[in-house]
């Protein structure tokens, strides 16, 4: 735990987005994996969703560096993928080999889309601009994050998704209002690459679809609310408190939360304190490092 944010404790001795969405969806969840260090076990849909990432990374990294900032080749940026993913998912529990087939060959045709239809559009300011550090201060409060990647008008965040997301989240995220406050940037974008569905009545697979939601530009005013909310997130973590989420919610289900063997579905109780409060002391301070692993990505449900 960390104390240098003006006397608050924070287990980093900061705060991304991730970790300010996690709190904010359910508290006890935080604690499991910020306070205690409890990795839950990866989904295919995080292992699918990091790897395409890591291929969209490859692709605009050639493309900075390339004099007439073409895109690389599509089959590299297949194989990119491929070895990512086959990498990744010697992590999963009991996988189902024809399950990681599947979802592979899906991604494929996804990244092929989206370099075909959307990565041409889309240039790096520069050779920094693609997966870039982020630091700053917010109403007192250190903060990290990392843009997947910079153009010269906008921050684009690329996801992985279930469905499209709209101009609306796109213009009330707070990751995207945090990349803006935090590269001067008042415009950002969600790079959507949306995977096909089976259809649970005919059986028949949708088609993979790309497309980048712009959102509005950022005022004062998101800039003030992003604020409240660090602040608000930053004092609620520091007072120790960590109560579980609303157990009406999706999230809180066997199915979606990796800590729910421990927490809610646990048998005599929580992990650590059958109550429904968990409280943390304070440790010994220490300086702000990059500790936080990179941010993974995960597909929308």
């Amino acid at each position: 735990m960390s104390t240098l944010n003006h006397g608050l404790t924070l287990p980093k001795g900061y705060l991304s987005i991730s970790q300010i969405e996690m709190f904010i969806r359910c508290p006890r969840s935080y604690y499991y994996r910020y306070i205690k260090g409890i990795k839950s076990p990866p989904s295919i849909a995080l292992v699918t969703g990091s790897s395409g990432h890591a291929a969209l990374e490859m692709n605009f990294r050639f493309k900075a560096k390339d004099a007439g900032k073409q895109d690389a080749p599509v089959a590299d940026v297949l194989d990119a993928f491929g070895t990512e993913f086959d990498e990744r998912t010697k992590e999963l529990e009991r996988p189902n080999p024809l399950t990681l087939s599947h979802t592979k060959d899906r991604t494929y045709d996804l990244i092929s889309l989206h370099q075909e239809q959307v990565a041409p559009g889309l240039v790096p300011e520069d050779e920094n601009a693609i997966e870039q550090e982020l630091k700053m201060e917010i109403g007192g409060i250190q903060m990290l994050g990392f843009a997947d990647l910079i153009t010269p008008t906008a921050v684009v965040d690329h996801k992985f998704v279930g469905k499209t997301k709209s101009v609306n989240e796109a213009s009330n995220s707070l990751q995207l209002t945090f990349y803006a406050k935090a590269t001067g940037k008042d415009t950002g974008a969600f790079n959507c690459l949306v995977k096909s569905k089976q259809s649970p009545k005919t059986g028949k697979w949708s088609a993979p679809k790309v497309q980048v939601v712009p959102s509005a530009p950022r005022t004062q005013q998101d800039y003030t609310w992003l604020e409240s909310v660090v602040q608000g997130v930053a004092h609620a973590i520091s007072s120790g408190v960590f109560p579980p989420t609303d157990p009406t919610t999706w999230m809180c289900s066997e199915k979606f939360c990796g800590f729910w063997h421990m927490c809610r579905g646990a048998k005599g109780g929580p992990l650590d304190n059958p109550s429904a409060i968990i409280t943390v002391p304070a440790s010994v301070p220490r300086t702000l490092e990059r500790t936080e692993p990179k941010r993974v990505h995960t597909l929308d449900v």
